[in-house]
């Protein structure tokens, strides 16, 4: 038979630890920033490859990916200025 560590099941007399709301707060916050990071080194990443593009071919046209480019970024600082009003 089975025992109930087998199951995966925590035993009963096993207490929780104490959630520390104030570190928990302070790593989301460092979390948030540090994606925020990465998105806007995507949009910088993205435009310098447009303009590379734009430098080298000169005959194409990049003005519909610029435009698009920029209605992404206005499209997510919306919803950063969105989530940060939920607080």
């Amino acid at each position: 038979m089975l025992s109930r560590r087998s199951w995966g099941v925590p035993p009963m007399t096993r207490k929780r630890r104490r959630v520390d709301w104030e570190e928990e707060e302070r790593r989301t916050e460092e979390t948030r920033i540090r994606g925020l990071k990465f998105t806007l080194g995507a949009f910088v990443i993205a435009l310098g490859f447009l303009l590379a593009t734009k430098s080298l071919h000169r005959g194409w046209p990049v003005g519909s990916a610029v435009t698009v480019l920029a209605a992404l970024a206005g499209g997510t600082l919306l919803l950063i200025l969105m989530a940060r009003g939920k607080k």
